[in-house]
């Protein structure tokens, strides 16, 4: 009976023992392998949003020095490379200035992977509203430098001449998360000189090079940026 009793004391002991790491080891296993991923995952994305928000305001302040030269230091597109029997695109000044400038910029991506020249139609826009007599001078002129193809440009007179004109709906160009150039997708572009590029990096890329204002207006936001207003320098943009 005494035999029994400490034998089962013992196995009594064994499993407090065996139990609890049993489960511990059941549990590590469990978050191992299928709770601890989604938290990794979350981690990383953390580390690589802050990486991101790091190449980011180095891209602002190399754009802040750059912008603030005498000179746009950023390459210009070439509105006429492109294939020379390709229809050509007119893509629309619509919304306002905010949904007017991205539709442009996304507008112009579309065009050079299509391997097609473009032009900007201000015709209907409406921030190129008609005067008194009923004319429109065009918007964009008066702030920056010209993006596309002049309008007597003689590839636009020729497509038009061919019938290779093409008006673009807004929505094309807006719609579909490749189109609109989203985070982590990837561009072929050989007209506008990419090989393959991320959206983002394409859009930062081509806001450089098409967005092009007018020196009194970059020089404006450079004056509005030497004063910090208190603030340390780098921690908040002037437009």
């Amino acid at each position: 009976m005494k035999d029994s009793t400490t034998q089962s004391r013992r196995n009594v002991k064994y499993l407090s023992i065996v139990i609890p790491l049993a489960i511990i080891a059941f549990i590590a296993f469990s978050f191992s392998t299928e709770d601890t991923r989604p938290m990794v995952r979350r981690l990383e994305a953390v580390k690589q949003q802050w990486t991101d928000e790091q190449r980011i305001m180095n891209i602002l302040t190399t754009m802040k020095d750059d912008m603030c030269s005498d000179e746009w230091k950023f390459r210009p597109l070439r509105y006429n490379d492109c294939s020379p029997n390709e229809k050509v695109n007119s893509i629309p000044l619509h919304g306002g200035l905010t949904n007017a400038l991205k539709l442009i910029l996304l507008g112009a991506i579309g065009s050079f992977e299509e391997g097609r020249c473009f032009i900007v139609d201000e015709s209907k826009a409406d921030l190129n509203k008609p005067d008194a007599n009923g004319t429109r001078h065009g918007f964009l002129h008066k702030y920056m430098e010209p993006i596309g193809l002049p309008l007597n440009s003689s590839i636009v007179t020729k497509a038009k001449e061919e019938d290779r004109l093409v008006s673009r709906d807004w929505s094309e160009f807006w719609f579909g998360m490749h189109i609109r150039r989203a985070y982590g997708t990837k561009h072929f572009l050989p007209y506008a000189g990419y090989n393959t590029i991320e959206g983002h990096l394409l859009k930062r890329d081509m806001i450089r090079r098409l967005w092009r204002p007018l020196p009194e207006y970059r020089q404006a936001s450079c004056r509005s940026m030497n004063s910090t207003h208190g603030l340390i320098p780098g921690e908040y943009m002037a437009f």
